[in-house]
């Protein structure tokens, strides 16, 4: 498997380092060398026990995703058929509760344009935007008109430029929204406040029946870069962390 994402991948070594701690530390509790045995179970367990240790909820998470890759992968060669969806994500919200992520079933429904009106164009285009870029609310709010392209630069958090890549379908919504405000060059691409924004998001979610959020659909996107079979790496420069931990 690490040779896999090494050679057919091109995993860089920090990360392969990373991945092969990572599955080190779940197959030594596991005491089996033998992974067609795991089951949702012992998936459980063990997030539980990564869930207990001392450790920020990024560190918690970088035990999981190579795991969950893993399993993925395992399921790929058909040595073994189990849904690593059960290790979820930790968040550092509320203590380090775990985030809730929507299935993605129920995001494909919660990012559906409805395009009714003016308000239905703003929510399906914010949604959209924040799923296909990972855009930090503060990063969406400083966008001016014309700027949401197909790749763009923005300055995020700590005044760090950040290259961003964008779906052609969301930038198509970028120039309907702009056109249904009547929106100028250069101008605020928001029409809103922060809050805002925040309570359009919470109210759609609840409209769809979802606890949704920008937080959370930053997680979405992140989840889906990885699940896609993106380097860790890169996903944290497409998020403008600093940091993996």
């Amino acid at each position: 498997y690490l040779a896999n994402l090494e050679i057919a991948q091109g995993y860089s070594q920090h990360t392969i380092k990373l991945y092969r701690a990572a599955l080190q530390m779940f197959l030594e509790w596991l005491r089996s060398d033998d992974v067609t045995t795991i089951s949702k179970d012992d998936l459980i367990a063990y997030r539980k026990l990564v869930e207990d240790r001392v450790e920020s909820y990024k560190t918690k998470n970088l035990r999981l995703v190579p795991l969950r890759r893993f399993l993925a992968f395992l399921g790929v060669k058909g040595l073994l058929s189990i849904d690593g969806r059960v290790l979820e994500h930790f968040r550092n919200r509320n203590g380090g509760k775990k985030m809730k992520l929507p299935s993605n079933e129920e995001l494909e429904f919660f990012l559906k344009p409805a395009r009714a009106n003016t308000v239905d164009v703003s929510s399906d285009f914010i949604v959209n935007l924040v799923y296909a870029t990972g855009l930090r609310l503060a990063e969406l709010m400083s966008l001016k008109v014309g700027e949401v392209q197909e790749t763009f630069s923005i300055t995020g958090k700590g005044g760090k430029p950040r290259f961003i890549v964008c779906d052609p379908k969301v930038v198509a919504m970028a120039r309907e929204y702009e056109k249904a405000h009547k929106l100028k060059k250069g101008e605020r691409l928001m029409t809103m406040g922060h809050r805002q924004v925040q309570r359009m998001v919470s109210r759609r979610a609840e409209r769809y029946g979802l606890e949704m959020s920008i937080h959370t659909l930053r997680h979405c996107f992140a989840t889906n870069m990885l699940e896609k079979g993106m380097d860790i790496r890169a996903v944290q420069e497409l998020l403008g962390h600093s940091s993996l931990v």
